[in-house]
């Protein structure tokens, strides 16, 4: 193992949680993944055995406002500025709020708030309370994107020139750092567009999205570098459609827009909702979505709308049309209000099948690869089935099914409650179809109202006895309108007959506040997140955490800043951040290990009860030696003790004066703030993560702020694809690509210096076997120069760093510019291929050159 890569899992440990639960899974998407399969099947805390309601129940609640709609997302070791390392999980709110809590807390402090924009009262869109009461904001799931830290969500607020008949009612989409919930760089943009098409709010052929009366339900999804978007009606009122909008997720430019009624008629919109669920991804990252009632015209020659359809779009940025299905019977399904987009699909696991089924509470089974298009009887389609009990009564799904894909045992199995009072119902998949009747079924039966489960599934692999499906519905009654009392409950999973636990089983303790609709509880790491509604649809309410209720008293150790510099002769500060973790009481002792000679250390205090910060100074000797010294802070307390890893730089540099390196990240990994890069071998390099970004603040090797600031565009990021197994590998790995345009890049505001400064410009693409010449044009205070860049065929990074040092051009995979001013902007394009790599970028003083290098 590297010392990188050993450097990295050490951290990786550091952050673990303390009592020893495995933290693997991310939930960053709704329903955890692509193919919206619902599990998390790397739950090794609850099983059947403790899921009781003994053992199980509420932890704590966090306080929001507005209902919460969308499943909440859960990310670990997330680095808040200034507020150390969390486990974070996200909540977006129909008043248009977006929260960060530290998942492992009860703290009801977040960690970052931040507020995008007034929300639109719903009575200002229908004139009366339905489906939705109080306010319109975020409604659906947002996405993350991990490897840029991205977080992407829908807002609605009055703004102008929004397009359509109502301007001032606007729809926006934002990309925001999960670090700070700022907006990135060209972020919000307005959603909108037009379809050609006749149907109704039409105007000269031209049918014109409308941000009043398109609803914004289904979570949205992340694939190749795009952002599906879509929308159905509210309420089924006023001349809605179903659209799908894609926006490429580094520029915010849309690439797509589709309408599946172009020509619909009033109440046949084919509108996009789903439940709230996500479009299924395949792995060749096709999107496939179903519609709802709507106008279809698929057997009229050339007919274009989609009512009541599965629809596959493209894995291009164009995302074009590639295939559908509809039931023979669309007829009846559109006469009868019976969505077939009433939920979502999934993808089956080992298969090419897709399987949905919406309002008239049947089944349909077809292949991705040859979706089927319309058939007398359906022949043309792998299965339908009916889920009603009894069949025909027409028991609809919205919550959708979740799949637990076993590969030992009973086998996999798919599982689904719908309203009407059924049964909630598994049904095993044998490799071809699944077998009916249902395999497995509850003796507790849905309200008879529109009041399914809403469902998770969580399983150690196929563990036997590992495995709960999670439901989260109303009490009683008809909850298709209004806001109505919630329950959350526990079944095994490999017997629907037993109920675990449900959330009134010790109301006073459990409740779980009222129904928050179609949102799926998320659990990872031994807890169960579930939201809630206000019970007037404006104000505050909680997201409820449930969990083992005889947890171990433990304590969580963070530590800031992770890698600062310090002179020899003076000294540096850090920040340790201890916390309390199921009532730990005992008081905590720190000590450090790791410290250089002539280095020593000092806490302001001691044996301390967490939560506590404390301030630990280092000071260094004039004799330290300069270099890197890894460090090891623990902290004891009773039986428990914990470690935290952190860096110590001496360098001869001041803070604020040493060498600034920028990592343009690009589609790899991001280096740690130890990582030693580059040809002046420094740490504390600066991470421009996006395809673009503005004013970031420029830290030296010290981790002092310069002073100066960088800005940055380019049309794409890529990577070379060798992973970070040493800290120059993870530099060069990815990069900004100027493909069809220029990427240009500003330096600004550093110290003036009389020396100037040498810039280390890093070039190397994934070129494969084909030269690729790259010209970096380089402006300063001493006017314009250029080098040509040959990326030569079959030349991927390998540890060794090659001066291309001609302006005619050399193969190498860098240059070498001297700045004489205090800033200055590098321009990269293409020149002799499609592509332009920039993967980092050194600015070195010149009052640290010497004849033998640098210092």
């Amino acid at each position: 193992m590297s010392l990188r890569a050993a450097r990295a899992l050490s951290l990786a440990m550091a952050a673990a949680m303390p009592f020893g639960i495995a933290k693997a899974v991310d939930v960053v998407t709704e329903r955890y993944d692509g193919a919206r399969l619902g599990a998390n099947l790397e739950e090794t805390a609850l099983d059947t055995s403790n899921v009781d309601v003994d053992d199980f129940g509420k932890l704590w609640s966090y306080t929001v406002s507005g209902s919460v709609y969308a499943q909440p997302l859960f990310v670990h070791g997330v680095t808040i500025p200034g507020k150390g390392t969390h486990d974070v999980l996200y909540v977006v709110t129909m008043n248009n709020e977006v929260y960060a809590f530290d998942a492992d807390s009860g703290d009801d402090t977040p960690l970052l708030h931040a507020s995008f924009g007034a929300p639109i009262p719903i009575l200002d869109i229908l004139g009366y309370n339905d489906n939705i009461i109080g306010n319109v904001g975020i409604e659906s799931t947002p996405v993350i994107d991990p490897a840029s830290q991205t977080m992407y969500f829908v807002s609605r607020s009055y703004g102008s020139g929004c397009g359509g008949a109502h301007p001032t009612f606007c729809q926006y989409l934002h990309a925001v750092d999960i670090t700070t919930l700022a907006e990135r760089s060209g972020s919000p943009v307005i959603l909108g567009g037009s379809v050609s098409g006749n149907g109704s709010g039409s105007s000269g052929g031209t049918l014109t999205f409308d941000g009043k009366i398109e609803d914004q339900r289904s979570s949205l999804a992340l694939t190749n570098g795009r952002i599906f978007i879509a929308w159905s009606g509210h309420s089924d009122q006023f001349a809605y459609h179903g659209w799908v909008m894609v926006y490429d997720a580094a520029t915010l430019m849309q690439t797509m827009i589709w309408s599946s009624t172009p020509e619909g008629t009033s109440f046949n919109g084919g509108g996009i909702w789903m439940g709230g669920r996500g479009p299924t991804i395949d792995a060749d990252g096709n999107v496939y979505y179903v519609t709802g009632n709507g106008t279809w015209d698929l057997d009229q020659q050339g007919g274009r709308n989609y009512g009541e359809s599965f629809v596959k779009f493209g894995p291009t940025p164009d995302s074009p049309l590639l295939d559908w299905f509809t039931p023979d019977d669309v007829g009846y399904l559109n006469n009868s209000d019976l969505d077939l987009g009433g939920s979502g699909p999934i993808l089956v696991p080992g298969s090419d099948l897709i399987a949905s089924g919406g309002k008239s509470g049947v089944f349909y089974v077809t292949h991705t690869s040859n979706m089927g298009h319309r058939t007398t009887n359906d022949v043309g389609i792998v299965q339908v089935f009916d889920n009603s009990n009894p069949a025909g009564s027409n028991d609809q799904i919205k919550g959708g099914p979740v799949y637990w894909n076993r590969d030992g045992g009973a086998g996999p199995w798919m599982y689904v409650w719908s309203d009407g009072c059924n049964h909630f119902n598994a049904y095993h998949f044998n490799g071809t179809t699944f077998d009916t009747p249902p395999i497995s079924q509850s003796t507790i039966l849905s309200p008879c109202g529109s009041s399914g489960g809403v469902l998770t599934l969580s399983a150690n692999g196929s563990t036997p006895g590992s495995g709960i499906v999670w439901s989260s519905m109303p009490v009683s009654g008809d909850a298709n309108s209004g806001i109505h009392p919630g329950v959350l409950r526990a079944f095994d999973a490999d017997d629907l007959s037993t109920e675990l636990w449900n959330s009134r089983q010790n109301q006073a303790r459990d409740d779980a506040g009222n129904w928050p609709k179609f949102s799926p509880p998320t659990v990872v790491d031994g807890r169960v997140y579930l939201g809630s509604f206000p019970s007037d649809g404006f104000g505050d309410t909680k997201v409820n955490v449930y969990g083992l209720l005889h947890l171990t008293p433990d304590f969580t150790l963070a530590v800031t800043p992770p890698n600062p510099g310090v002179v020899p002769g003076t000294s540096v500060t850090y920040e340790i951040q201890t916390g309390s973790v199921n009532d730990f009481g005992d008081a905590l002792h720190l000590a450090v290990d790791g410290l250089p000679a002539g280095a020593s250390a000092t806490f302001d205090a001691n044996d301390i009860a967490p939560p506590a910060t404390v301030t630990m100074t280092i000071a260094a000797s004039r004799g330290t030696p300069l270099g890197e010294y890894p460090l090891t802070i623990g902290a004891s307390g009773g039986s428990v003790q914990h470690t935290a890893d952190a860096g110590l730089y001496v360098t001869a540099a001041a803070p604020g004066s040493g060498a600034i390196g920028i990592d343009f990240v690009g589609s790899a990994d991001a280096l740690l703030a130890t990582d030693i890069a580059g040809i002046v071998a420094k740490p504390n390099w600066n991470e421009a993560a996006d395809v673009a970004g503005s004013a970031l603040a420029l830290l030296d090797e010290s981790g002092a702020d310069t002073g100066a600031v960088v800005s940055w565009s380019s049309d794409a990021v890529g990577t070379l694809g060798i992973g970070g197994a040493t800290a120059d590998d993870a530099m060069m790995d990815g990069y900004l690509d100027a493909g069809g345009d220029v990427a240009t890049i500003t330096v600004s505001d550093l110290p003036a210096i009389d020396e100037g400064y040498y810039v280390y410009v890093y070039s190397d693409g994934a070129n494969g076997d084909a030269n690729m010449s790259s010209l970096y044009t380089f402006e300063s205070g001493d006017g314009t120069t250029t080098a040509l860049v040959v990326d030569a065929a079959g030349a991927t990074f390998d540890g060794t760093f090659v001066r291309a040092d001609s302006a005619d051009g050399g193969a190498g995979n860098y240059a070498v510019f001297f700045a004489s001013g205090t800033g200055f902007t590098l321009t990269v394009q293409s020149s002799g291929g499609s592509h332009a790599p920039l993967n980092g970028i050194q600015i070195v003083r010149g009052d640290r050159l010497f004849a033998n290098g640098f210092d």
